[in-house]
């Protein structure tokens, strides 16, 4: 997993050719870790999945510029399914499960 510290890196990173996930986490919220738990499961058993994620309390700025970039309004956590810098799929909070993620990539 590949966690953004750079609007370009970030920039880059949703404009894959390919569909990437991409996971907003709080390191202050219960919530959110149990949703990167949630995360790193659905990792494990994908591993050719490209993953990313930006921590929100680091990188504020990258979180705001990802709402922005993907007309999609912050939620912590947060996680999308991104390719070609459009959205496919995003959740938040709860509903960021391994199950949800194995649904959404195979509905893509």
């Amino acid at each position: 997993m590949q966690e953004m510290t750079s609007e370009a890196e970030l920039k880059a990173f949703v404009n894959q050719d390919q569909a990437v996930w991409l996971f907003k986490h709080s390191e202050a919220c219960g919530t959110s870790y149990y949703a990167m738990n949630e995360y790193q499961s659905y990792l494990a058993d994908n591993p050719d999945d490209v993953a990313g994620v930006i921590i929100i309390q680091s990188h504020r700025d990258l979180s705001n510029l990802a709402a922005d970039l993907l007309d999609v309004i912050h939620k912590s956590p947060q996680l999308f399914l991104v390719q070609g810098g459009k959205v496919l799929w995003h959740t938040s909070h709860m509903g960021i499960t391994a199950t949800a993620m194995q649904k959404a990539k195979q509905d893509a």
